[in-house]
């Protein structure tokens, strides 16, 4: 997730890992963490906040909306905060 202004706008990007053959995240944290260390740099240190909580029980579909939920209201209070 990133957060940038450019002249008066507020830009966002999500960055979205996947990895099939493990839904259990503790399984595959490490090599995820590997993997988006190559293209994203040490910013990738530890699991988002909402993965944290569930290392060991399986990853569902409705864990991915309850993040994108998480950050878009991070983003909507950043932008709100931005226009003050």
């Amino acid at each position: 997730m990133a957060l940038h202004k450019v002249e008066g706008f507020v830009l966002f990007f999500f960055v979205q890992v996947e990895y099939s053959p493990s839904i259990v995240p503790q399984d595959c944290w490490p090599l995820l963490k590997e993997f988006m260390q190559g293209f994203m740099g040490p910013v990738v240190d530890t699991p988002p906040p909402h993965l944290k909580n569930k290392m060991d029980i399986p990853f569902a579909p409705a864990d991915v909306v309850l993040q994108y939920l998480e950050h878009f209201n991070t983003f909507r209070k950043a932008a709100a905060q931005g226009t003050r």
